[in-house]
């Protein structure tokens, strides 16, 4: 398509006018987009729940009436309390452990006077 103006004189606005047609005129020549659907893009279907969160499991403090959009329950305040509630854990079990290896073995306690004196020695 093409313009009627051929100069920049024969313009009735002034030079600016011509440049601004044009960017309409091309707009109008494009052909209109159509966007396609995308394999694997299809939105799930969502659950809107709410429930009483009781108290974090690491520090205690209330977590109140939780409303989201599915999902798992919450069971700490924050990424902290879970972060230090995951390694709590790992230190007890490391602990435990090795505490069957650092144990003294202890003679049983009798209330006979002489393996009590033995036990003493």
């Amino acid at each position: 398509m093409t313009n009627s103006y051929s100069t920049h004189e024969d313009e009735p606005n002034g030079p600016h006018m011509r440049a601004l047609i044009d960017v309409f005129i091309e707009e109008l020549e494009e052909p209109p987009r159509v966007e396609l659907p995308t394999i694997g893009t299809k939105k799930r279907m969502s659950t809107y729940r709410s429930y009483m969160g009781g108290d974090c499991v690491n520090c205690g403090q209330w977590l109140g009436h939780i409303e989201t959009e599915g999902g798992r329950d919450r069971h700490y305040c924050n990424a902290t309390c879970r972060v230090q509630h995951h390694r709590k854990q790992q230190r007890e079990k490391q602990r435990a452990a090795t505490l069957p290896f650092s144990r003294v073995p202890v003679l049983p306690v009798s209330h006979d006077p002489l393996v009590s004196s033995y036990q003493c020695m």
